[in-house]
Parts: C-alpha cells; structure tokens; sequence
C-alpha cells in the first residue's frame, strides 16, 4: 500500500511542478540515472537534464500562455520491485 501511494503522490505532483516550472521538484523525484520519454522523439536522461525541461524557453513560454496539466488516477499494479 505505501509503494501504491508512493507512486499516486509522484503522479499528482507532477502538474503543479510542471505548470510553475519547479525545476527542483524533478531533481528530488527522479534518479541521476532516470530516462524521461517526452514524446515526439525527445527524451532527458538524469534528473538533472530532466529539471532542466522545465526551465527551457519553449517551456516557459508555454507556462506564461497558461500551461495547465491534469492528472488522473491510474490503477497502480504492484509486481515485487516493479509496477
């Protein structure tokens, strides 16, 4: 159960980090060795390249013209050290 909450509490924080540019939020929550898949063939590999995103110019124009995340509540399935 605490690995389950663990993961929704990532999740839920993820869009208030990202829409305020919260670079420190993603240094924190991911690993030095964390590999980000952002779609359209970008990625960020560690946590500090991750942090970094949210502080590009293309990131921070998107936050001044209303940048706003939502997240839903995934069902979590718990394998050993995996989900």
């Amino acid at each position: 159960m605490e690995d389950t909450l663990a993961i929704y509490h990532l999740i839920a924080s993820h869009p208030p980090a990202a829409d305020t540019g919260s670079d420190g939020y993603y240094r924190d929550a991911f690993v030095p060795y964390a590999v980000i898949d952002l779609g359209g063939g970008k990625t960020a590999n560690g946590n500090e390249a991750i942090a970094a995103v949210v502080k590009t110019p293309a990131h921070q124009a998107a936050i001044s013209g209303g940048l706003c995340h939502f997240a839903g509540l995934p069902r979590v399935q718990l394998d050993g050290d995996s989900a």
